[in-house]
């Protein structure tokens, strides 16, 4: 069709943003249109809460890193994604998350997420991580893992003997997972993630998992899991925990392993369908889009 003299299609050389997202590693390739600019979230894998015997703490979200309007120049970017921690099978600790990133023009790294201590001497206390496991309950009854500041937070604390206390909830990276609750019946609930709207729509990521419960007389309940993926502790007798939700950084429930991570990236910039304008554009579109802002 005839545009103003010019032969041709209509385009749309309307700007972005373009999101995409990464459960599992790859290559971002920048669209290589200025400025370069764009949002992140970069999500660590959860730490496992601590398993398989005694009164494990629950695991800590993998380390949030996100930022806004951020430069990252117009290079491409090689994606990790970190896997969820698991048992060890040596010593029944939680084991850590692994880390995610975003490596280019810039370089991004969160923290994987502290496994959740067990019922054992020397391995009572949460590990530290992105944000920390939660400490085992009852004969040694062990505090809660370190967060990384910037990315996460610490561990609750788990309740001494006798007769058995919760274990800590793991860590979130909206706050501190919860100490065992009091009088012997129950697990701390893991710490909340945050809430992020890269996508458009709000979801949480980075939850910790809740505390094990005492092995006293039923019913005796584990502690929630953090909103954000993070697992639950279960029920005594018959109801088995949860692990950490995939694609969350969700820290697994006292038993169970950790969630793995997530990285989005939200770039404004022209369409990458159309790398050169090809002059098809008639010339009243051509003002219209350089008016508003809008040409490529």
């Amino acid at each position: 069709m005839a545009n103003g003299g010019i032969i041709g299609p209509i385009n749309d050389p309307t700007r972005g943003p373009f999101t995409t997202t990464f459960t599992a590693s790859g290559t971002y390739t920048n669209p290589g249109f200025g400025p370069g600019v764009a949002d992140y979230l970069v999500v660590a894998g959860g730490g496992a809460g601590g398993g398989p015997g005694g009164v494990p703490g629950g695991g800590g979200a993998g380390g949030l890193l996100t930022a806004s309007s951020t430069s990252i120049g117009l290079s491409n970017y090689t994606i990790t994604i970190g896997g969820g921690g698991n048992i060890s099978p040596t010593n029944g600790r939680g084991g850590a998350g692994n880390p995610s990133s975003m490596v280019g023009a810039i370089t991004v790294t969160a923290t994987g997420g502290g496994g959740g201590g067990i019922n054992v001497p020397g391995s009572a206390a949460g590990g530290s991580g992105g944000s920390g496991g939660g400490g085992s309950g009852a004969c040694n009854a062990g505090t809660g893992g370190a967060g990384t500041p910037g990315q996460g937070n610490t561990g609750g604390t788990g309740g001494p003997g006798p007769g058995g206390q919760g274990g800590g909830g793991g860590g979130g990276a909206g706050a501190v997972g919860s100490n065992h609750t009091t009088g012997g019946t129950g697990g701390g609930p893991g710490g909340v993630g945050l809430a992020s709207s890269i996508t458009g729509s709000s979801v949480f990521y980075a939850g910790g998992g809740g505390g094990g419960q005492p092995s006293g007389p039923a019913p005796a309940t584990g502690g929630t899991g953090g909103s954000g993926g993070g697992g639950s502790g279960g029920t005594l007798p018959a109801t088995p925990g949860t692990g950490g939700t995939a694609n969350t950084g969700g820290g697994g429930g006292a038993r169970l392993a950790g969630g793995s991570g997530i990285v989005i990236i939200k770039q404004c910039g022209a369409n990458p369908t159309y790398n050169v304008a090809p002059g098809i554009w008639s010339i009243n579109d051509a003002y219209n889009y350089k008016k508003a802002g809008q040409w490529t």
